[in-house]
């Protein structure tokens, strides 16, 4: 059984598009001809690893060499090498020194394929050239867990030592991970057999014998190695991440450390030789000067958490919940105030004019829910008899009335375009005030466009005074009822017409009560959802009141849910510790509940999530994880999903985007809504199919076009919801949502790109640019190609720190135009340049397009730390502190383990302490 197959894979540099995965991907062949062989560049030691998820046992090793004539000789001087634990460095000599690292040395070049008999329990296999000068290719890597060593063609001869290169004895830093020595196998070193290709007068290549992995020692001065780390990171990174004892410690190893140093240095005079990198990496991950174990979360840690408002996607989702009204037509509530992308509102009170907006659009509301209005003012209806009447069927005047004006006949119709397509279960024709105007016998047709009716929905016959037509919850935007019976007494008059969805939610149906005894049951259900379970008796007392000071039950009703709507208790989320004395405490139930609703579903919690808070259950891991599963399950965590990829990749700006009209006079509204939804519905589409990954995310050639977005592309109309491939995209960097939204008016932007990448997906902010930039600029000729105009970013030094990073990101974009559609030329008719290089990351090196610069990012664990960041601030809906690092640590580790699938994230970030506890040490003031 191959354990490598499809896993993740990753190596220290790409070039020719030969992809780390190809590695792994179960094509052998050997040929380049046959598009399956890895390649880096030509560097110092370049190396290729696969993770195999977790620790298994693994049996030999099979390595498939090119076979090209060219090439197949690079393959040759080289190391096999397997851990438990991941490597620390990229460097060979600190990889063969690091402890529980098992190495296999190979000197010949490999002729065809080679076995190396391993027989230990590993998780990461690496393969490293020891030489700079050649890359290093393969055709696949197989790494057995059972079954027997493929023979050789040839009987093997007994092999001469192969010698193995000279290598220095390092010196390595205390582990940061104490990691169990493996006791070496009792059974004689393992050595790996080559197999050549077969040719009739060559003869076997000679096994070699393996060097056997040399044991790291104890660093001689571990107290003189802390105090130099201490000093280091006092003068360099204490300015910004606080004292050395409370900043945040993530596992840090050498490779990250030099990373973010080199980060720095690109904007500062900050260097360091490797004594005192390994002195900073010792510092940061000890709080032992003369040794001792790596820094352990063994008590819970926490921060404060102040209150907060609820986000406007909140808003708009507990008041579908509540009341089965939507608020797309409400009055805009406040701007939300962000944490990066993420909006949180976490400590920023509402200012007076957005006092006013609240008030405004819970009366707004109140109205919709009671009089079922359902986006009324933007029906178009249409009728076979009486048109000049249709408004007063939807002006909110019961008094008023749209009729037949003459008796009820079969084929009596009458159409309503909701203008956009709707979710909704049943239509009311109220003839209160025409108790007798009934259609005597209708049916009910539902279109998308209004053209294709199919078959009724539903049939019927009406009632006195007001007709309730119920059906299975349909999708559509054109509605039309037929009349079907006769009367040569009574015309068909409608007084109000109403369209709604009612769903399980009793609170949303209870608004329509027409006793008071029925209403006082939706007060209590309505205020203990509204106010998440954090009602007292006094709120539901005082709401009574208020619902019988109304004129009548419509009236008081209202009056109860405008007021329940402008409360603090349901615009504002206030994490509550469960009672204790402890300053670290973890979360009451009620809050934990909240905070899931809150996460998962981008609302307020129902009946069954406040259920269990109420009992309990949430105060085990086993409730809270049970209640995850089913909320995971339900759409509205697929909804919640797609709202934070959109904030975290700032696809939602494509709808609020300008364009040049004369540029690109195919840009509207309606293409960039659709573009707005493709994206929305890949990350529905991942859920569905088990497929929401990070690197499904990053990598998917998939589009989902709708008419409009499938003549943008240039492919035949599909199937809503069925995906197409588009070699020329690559995951959702390319959707032009994205690409799109970060772009000028009237062409694209290397800059503004580069730069949404660097942050986004590496979480690197950089300085704000000089206020003379434009000036710099200004006398660039503006009719040279894309490349040179920005070739000053990078040539005058008060650019060149940061543009080095930001700019050849952008150009990974460059195939795509300012509103997203794929190009080979700029505007100026010069051949777009894509290629670029990637730096300040683990996966640094070049690559020709946004296909290799993905690549990289897909392999590369600062990216996937920076995803672990974004999701966690969305969870919590605020910056991780210091005090997050335990979790962030947890939740990563979870999140590689589990192949870094976003569903396993989801479950370890909700599960973590930084989500269930928080600091009550201030909360007696």
């Amino acid at each position: 059984m191959n354990l490598a197959l499809h896993k993740a894979a990753s190596q220290s540099s790409i070039s020719h598009e030969g992809l780390a995965e190809l590695a792994v991907d179960g094509n052998t062949d050997g040929r380049w001809a046959g598009l399956s062989i890895t390649h880096t560049a030509v560097e110092p030691q370049p190396w290729w690893q696969v993770d195999l998820g977790e620790s298994k046992y693994i049996s030999h090793i099979n390595i498939h060499n090119r076979t090209d004539s060219c090439c197949s000789q690079r393959l040759a001087d080289f190391y096999v090498l397997v851990s438990e634990t991941p490597f620390i460095s990229a460097d060979l000599d600190e990889s063969l020194g690091q402890m529980g690292v098992y190495s296999f040395y190979f000197g010949p070049q490999v002729e065809g394929e080679a076995v190396f008999d391993i027989e230990l329990d590993a998780r990461f296999v690496r393969i490293q050239l020891v030489g700079s000068e050649h890359p290093l290719s393969l055709a696949e890597v197989e790494v057995m867990s059972d079954g027997t060593i493929p023979q050789t063609p040839a009987p093997v001869p007994t092999p001469e030592p192969v010698p193995s290169p000279p290598i220095a004895t390092p010196t390595p830093a205390p582990t940061p991970v104490p990691t169990p020595i493996p006791t070496p196998p009792t059974s004689p070193s393992p050595e790996p057999v080559v197999i050549p290709t077969p040719e009739p007068t060559q003869e076997p290549t000679p096994e070699p014998t393996p060097v056997p992995t040399p044991m790291p020692t104890a660093s001689p001065d571990l107290a003189a190695l802390y105090a130099l780390g201490a000093e280091i990171y006092d003068a360099t990174c204490a300015s910004c991440h606080g004292a050395l004892k409370t900043s945040s410690k993530r596992y840090r190893d050498a490779n990250q450390i030099s990373n973010a140093i080199d980060i720095v240095s690109l904007m500062s005079s900050i260097q360091l030789d490797d004594r005192e990198l390994e002195a900073l990496v010792y510092a940061l991950n000890n709080d032992d000067p003369n040794g001792g174990e790596f820094l352990a979360c063994e008590t819970p840690a926490a921060t404060a958490a102040p209150i907060r408002r609820i986000t406007e996607t909140e808003y708009d989702n507990a008041v579908q919940s509540l009341l089965g009204v939507s608020t797309d037509d409400v009055v805009n509530l406040v701007a939300d105030s962000e944490s990066g992308p993420i909006p949180t509102n976490r400590g920023t009170p509402a200012s007076k004019s957005a006092v006013m907006n609240y008030m405004e659009s819970a009366e707004h509301i109140a109205q919709l829910a009671t009089n079922q209005l359902h986006h009324r003012h933007n029906w178009v209806l249409e009728a076979s008899e009486n048109r000049l009447d249709l408004e007063y069927a939807i002006d909110g005047d019961p008094s008023t009335r749209w009729s037949t004006g003459t008796d009820q006949a079969p084929g009596q119709s009458l159409s309503i375009d909701l203008g956009s397509i709707q979710r909704f279960d049943h239509i009311v024709m109220d003839n209160s005030a025409s108790r007798n105007d009934f259609a005597i016998e209708y049916e009910v047709f539902v279109s998308n466009d209004g053209n294709r009716w199919g078959n009724a929905i539903q049939s019927g016959s009406g009632t006195t005074s007001r007709t309730v037509i119920s059906f299975s919850e349909v999708e559509a935007r054109h509605i039309r009822i037929v009349q079907l019976g006769s009367s040569d007494t009574y015309w068909w008059s409608i007084h109000e017409l109403n369209v709604g969805l009612e769903g399980d939610n009793f609170a949303a149906s209870g608004a329509r009560c027409e006793t008071f005894e029925c209403a006082e049951t939706f007060v209590a259900s309505f205020t203990r959802l509204a106010f998440r379970g954090g009602h007292t008796q006094a709120d539901i007392d005082a709401l009574m009141t208020v619902l019988h000071s109304g004129e009548d039950v419509t009236d008081g009703i209202q009056l109860v849910i405008e007021r329940v709507l402008q409360s603090p208790k349901f615009l504002y989320q206030v994490e509550r510790a469960a009672p204790g004395n402890d300053d670290i405490a973890r979360l009451s139930g009620l809050s934990i509940a909240e905070k899931l609703a809150s996460f998962l579903w981008n609302s307020i919690p129902d009946e069954a999530l406040l259920d269990a808070a109420e009992s309990g259950t949430l105060d085990t891991e086993e409730g809270v994880q049970a209640q995850v599963e089913r909320m995971l399950n339900d759409p509205k965590a697929t909804e919640s999903f797609a709202d934070f990829i959109e904030q975290w990749f700032e696809t939602h700006m494509i709808t609020a985007a300008q364009k040049d009209t004369d540029a690109y006079p195919e840009f509207d509204d309606a293409l960039a809504a659709a573009m707005r939804a493709e994206t929305r519905a890949f990350v529905k589409w991942m859920r569905e199919n088990d497929q929401f990954t990070y690197a499904e995310l990053l990598s998917s050639s998939k589009a989902f076009p709708s008419q409009a977005l499938a003549d943008f592309y240039k492919v035949s109309p599909v199937t809503p919801g069925t995906p197409v491939e588009l070699e020329e995209r690559v995951g959702i960097l390319t959707h032009p949502s994205l690409t799109a939204s970060h772009s000028k008016l009237d062409d694209s932007s290397v800059v503004g790109r580069g730069d949404f990448i660097l942050k986004t997906l590496l979480c690197i902010d950089l300085p704000d640019p000089p206020e003379d930039v434009e000036q710099l600029l200004s006398g660039i000729d503006p009719n040279l190609p894309t490349r040179d105009r920005l070739a000053l970013h990078t040539e005058d030094p008060s650019c060149a720190s940061c543009h080095n990073l930001i700019d050849p990101l952008g150009f990974a974009l460059e195939s795509f135009d300012a509103i997203g559609a794929f190009r080979l030329e700029d505007n100026l008719g010069f051949p777009v340049e894509t290629h670029g290089t990637l730096r300040g990351t683990d996966q640094d090196g070049d690559f020709d397009d946004v296909h290799g610069l993905v690549s990289r990012l897909v392999s590369s664990e600062t990216a996937r730390s920076c995803a672990v960041e974004q999701w966690m601030r969305f969870a919590q809906r605020r910056l991780l502190t210091a005090e997050d690092t335990c979790s962030v640590d947890t939740v990563s580790h979870a999140f590689a383990q589990s192949g870094y699938d976003f569903n396993a994230l989801v479950r370890a970030i909700v599960t973590s302490e930084a989500f269930l506890y928080r600091d009550s040490t201030g909360d007696e003031q």
